[in-house]
């Protein structure tokens, strides 16, 4: 081997070492922001909702929705099955 090729050789090898090693502190990083985001999240998701202030938002009902919520569920009831019983004479006919 000439000196060229074990130069380009320990070049690789640094390179890829290199590249090992960006990969491993990079892996940590986004580990430790996963951790501050996964803290953070609740804390933040609680003052949102807070701000929001929920209880004074009252949407009136829409009556072409409550027309159709009200069709689909009497679509939805079975109907109702009035029996009627019918006797038989002495003769065996039905009356």
């Amino acid at each position: 081997m000439s000196i060229i090729e074990i130069a380009i050789l320990a070049l690789l090898t640094l390179n890829l070492g290199f590249s090992v090693w960006q990969t491993r502190i990079i892996g940590l990083a986004i580990q430790k922001l996963d951790s501050n985001i996964a803290q953070a999240l609740p804390m933040v998701l609680q003052e949102a909702i807070q701000d929001l202030n929920l209880s004074d938002v009252v949407e009136p009902v829409n009556p072409i929705m409550q027309i159709i919520a009200e069709a689909i569920g009497n679509s939805v009831k079975p109907p109702s099955i009035e029996v009627t019983e019918i006797s038989r004479g002495k003769d065996g006919k039905f009356t």
